[in-house]
């Protein structure tokens, strides 16, 4: 029970990179009854409640908990990145530190990301995936969303401009169906995050659609 909550995957990794520090960013969720997460969210409602300001920087109350075993290969290509990002629900953590990332790298960059996002929660992952792009986004970087959910979508659905500039957002109902695999994947490098029967269907789609397995990344936690 002392390994990442019954060896539950809780968290990921979630910056675009390491600070001048070497420190980095995870988010996590909290697994009831997880002896790790359990402990950290308690203890963060506790201040909440007393300090709510120190919440903005905790760094001083060392906390210390540790982490076993992180490394991997799934990041943002260095050059003119043409990429399908397909995410499941918290999976779409990784893929909003590289779009921060993409972002990041100034005026010159240049890509081409179709993020297919399937959620319960559509305004919040819109909202969640809006900030982690920077307020100009580079004029060289496209963005489109194509968010597939069974809840009912945001009256502003029909207005591409309430999103930002450098962000398309297209809302689907119900789930990913076969056909969007070869609509979209052709010629993209594809990475998949997401809960295993998830991403294990999308790897299925993407396989009858062409897209060999040399272009199919998938992030998987091993312990």
């Amino acid at each position: 029970t002392s390994l990442n909550d019954d060896r539950v995957r809780t968290w990921t990794v979630s910056s675009a990179g390491v600070d001048e520090d070497g420190r980095f960013a995870m988010t996590m969720r909290e697994k009831p009854g997880g002896m790790v997460t359990g402990w950290l969210f308690s203890v963060i409602r506790k201040i909440d409640e007393k300090r709510p300001e120190v919440l903005d920087d905790m760094t001083p109350l060392t906390i210390d908990v540790g982490v076993v075993g992180v490394d991997g290969d799934f990041v943002l290509p260095e050059h003119d990145p043409k990429v399908l990002f397909i995410g499941g629900g918290i999976g779409v953590t990784p893929f909003m530190s590289m779009l921060a990332a993409l972002s990041a790298r100034g005026p010159e960059a240049t890509g081409d990301v179709v993020l297919a996002l399937a959620t319960k929660e559509p305004l919040v992952m819109l909202r969640l995936v809006r900030e982690s792009m920077t307020d100009v986004v580079p004029p060289g970087v496209r963005v489109r969303l194509d968010i597939f959910t069974s809840t009912k979508v945001p009256a502003l659905a029909g207005h591409e401009s309430a999103y930002g500039p450098g962000l398309d957002v297209i809302y689907h109902k119900g789930r990913i169906p076969p056909e969007y695999w070869e609509e979209v994947a052709d010629g993209r490098e594809v990475m998949i995050c997401g809960p295993g029967g998830f991403a294990d269907a999308a790897i299925d789609g993407l396989r009858a659609a062409g897209v060999p397995n040399d272009k199919i990344l998938r992030e998987g936690f091993a312990y």
